[in-house]
């Protein structure tokens, strides 16, 4: 039932607008906002699809998700206030909020600088694994020295943190593996199912895996998360952690397995309209209860996750006047914000 009405709303969603049908806003709302977000097929799509469909249905305007190539194309975008909102990873935002000359990855951050970003709400984690087709010998990451892996994405550092994660768990590097380039991550798993790469990482859940899984079977495998293995992968990208998930569930997890996760948020811009901000959180906020049902992770989509203990941004002031009538927002929370515009400049 989750794979028909998942494949019917990924369709419509890259097709038409998500038509409103819920009680209008009390302000005068854009007829048209527009959301940010990865390819069709990514677990980020279908995350920002939802998003828009409950929140359409909640005020008086039409929310349309464009998709990117990737986190380089869209936070610019989104930062020159081009697009309305965007979702995607927190690390994604935090190396683009804060530049290049503040915070790199493996030595790199290639996001232009992004110091108008602002932070609306803290989402579902996001969860990453290595995926390999299902006839490989590959069990975990720590088989993967000599192999061929996807590990390039100019477009899309998530995906190449995401590997140099993975390979630093099994106490990996580039060099002890053969990097293929890939323009976009969907390419990389259509290479895992061709057999011309050994392994890529990929979003558990996301609509491709499925499709990859009935097409020639495809499993996720493990992180090394031994005890060494799980501080490796902290040490190594800011805001990542570990998660454990049962076998069964998803597609393509048929074995319990661990691998990494992180928060995805929905972000606008510094000069976005307070009142659009204010209506779209407010329709999130009051109909968490509806996400779940186009996607499993989006019961982790919450209002106990929207305000991050520790967020890579500074929040917009309609979420953080929004937070505090709702009583979400502390004290603690003011000393972040503070910290985070300091970060930004």
């Amino acid at each position: 039932m989750i794979s028909f009405r998942m494949a019917a709303f990924g369709l419509m969603a890259t097709t038409q607008a998500f038509m409103f049908g819920g009680q209008a806003a009390a302000q005068s709302l854009p007829p048209r906002v527009v959301v940010g977000a990865q390819q069709v097929g990514t677990l980020q799509h279908t995350v920002a699809s939802a998003l828009a469909k409950v929140a359409t249905d909640a005020v008086d305007t039409t929310l349309v998700v464009q998709p990117y190539a990737g986190a380089t194309a869209l936070l610019p975008v989104l930062d020159g206030g081009e697009l309305d909102f965007g979702v995607s990873p927190s690390v994604d935002y935090a190396l683009s909020y804060r530049g290049a000359e503040k915070l790199k990855i493996d030595g790199r951050n290639p996001y232009p600088h992004g110091p108008k970003l602002r932070l609306v709400m803290g989402g579902s984690p996001l969860i990453a694994s290595l995926i390999v087709r299902d006839d490989s010998d590959i069990q975990s990451a720590n088989d993967l020295a000599g192999r061929k892996v996807a590990g390039d994405f100019p477009a899309q550092l998530g995906a190449y943190v995401n590997m140099f994660a993975q390979l630093r768990s099994a106490d990996l590097s580039w060099d002890d593996v053969t990097v293929v380039p890939f323009s976009a991550i969907n390419d990389s798993l259509d290479a895992v199912m061709q057999g011309t790469i050994d392994a890529t990482v990929f979003g558990v859940g996301a609509p491709k895996v499925r499709e990859a899984d009935a097409s020639v079977g495809v499993r996720f495998i493990s992180s090394d998360c031994s005890d060494e293995g799980k501080q490796r992968i902290v040490d190594t990208v800011p805001g990542y952690y570990t998660i454990d998930i049962k076998g069964g569930k998803l597609a393509a997890i048929d074995e319990d397995i661990c691998t990494t996760a992180y928060q995805l948020y929905l972000v606008t811009h510094e000069a976005a309209d307070p009142a659009m901000v204010r209506a779209v959180l407010k329709a999130i906020w009051d109909n968490v209860d509806e996400l779940p049902q186009y996607h499993p992770s989006l019961r982790n989509w919450n209002q106990a996750s929207a305000v991050p203990a520790e967020p890579t941004l500074p929040f917009h002031p309609a979420a953080i006047e929004f937070y505090r009538e709702v009583g979400a927002w502390s004290e603690a929370m003011d000393a972040q914000q503070e910290t985070l515009l300091k970060l930004g400049q």
